[in-house]
């Protein structure tokens, strides 16, 4: 190769490597609390300029609960550990027979933990055994979301002094369901936004060249419920309704070329 040759070599090089980086273009979206940052870059190569768009968005959209979880125990103190076991057990097989009249499926209800311990009070710097307390707990898991305060009610009712944990979930299929269709709501902002800066920098979108998934998160309801005085004639639970809410977060890069 003559010395003419070597140099257009170097030079074709060193065209490869040329970057010019333009403006950081930042756009707040008016009707969300969204912001999108833009990066344009153009490279030139061989007389023709290849760019890149990059942005950041998200989106969220409200969900429907698909079943409920609620653990329903029984605490009893007493002296005696055989009698408490039995006490206990008759409370326990009685709330289950009310929930299954109550239309709670027996596939729904599993026996969570059941427990015995001694409870000690102290005389002169001496531990005494005061008494014992045994425990069991059931936990349901129920699609029928109408049930969940009914539950509780007929629960106590039947003698659970111990409930807690209750929360409205949503199942793993319908999950990925929401998940596709924020991802694609995402992307249509994207778009949207890409094709603004696009247009401020007189460019053209040829495509997606790359998209990463951020995060993609949704947060189980739970709710505060009230206990009220026993009434034979009417609920004593109230459920306060609130909404859940799944969220996606996107980062997009698209082609882009001059007009």
């Amino acid at each position: 190769m003559n010395k003419k040759g070597m140099i257009n070599q170097i030079l074709l090089f060193l065209s490869l490597i040329v970057l010019l980086t333009a403006t950081v273009f930042i756009i707040q979206n008016n009707n969300s609390n969204d912001k999108a940052i833009f990066n344009v870059e153009s490279l030139k190569l061989y007389n023709e300029n290849y760019s890149t768009i990059s942005t950041s968005v998200s989106a969220e959209k409200e969900v429907q609960p698909d079943y409920f979880t609620i653990n329903i125990g029984v605490k009893e103190e007493t002296n005696n550990i055989e009698e408490g076991k039995k006490d206990v057990a008759k409370k326990i097989n009685s709330i289950r027979k009310k929930l299954l009249s109550i239309g709670i499926k027996s596939s729904e209800i599993e026996t969570l933990n059941f427990n015995v311990y001694q409870n000690y009070y102290w005389i002169n710097g001496e531990r005494k055994i005061k008494n014992y307390t045994v425990s069991q707990t059931l936990r349901i898991k129920s699609y029928n979301l109408d049930l969940a305060g009914k539950v509780i009610d007929e629960a106590v009712k039947e003698g659970a002094n111990n409930i807690g944990s209750l929360n409205f979930g949503v199942d793993e299929k319908n999950l990925e369901k929401y998940k596709e269709e924020l991802l694609k709501e995402a992307v249509e902002k994207a778009y949207r936004q890409a094709r603004i800066v696009a247009d401020a920098g007189n460019l053209k979108l040829k495509g997606i060249k790359k998209l990463d998934i951020n995060s993609y998160s949704y947060v189980p309801y739970y709710p505060v419920y009230k206990t009220m005085a026993v009434a034979e004639d009417s609920s004593n639970v109230k459920i306060d309704e609130q909404k859940q809410k799944a969220s996606i977060s996107i980062n997009v890069i698209f082609n882009a070329e001059m007009k």
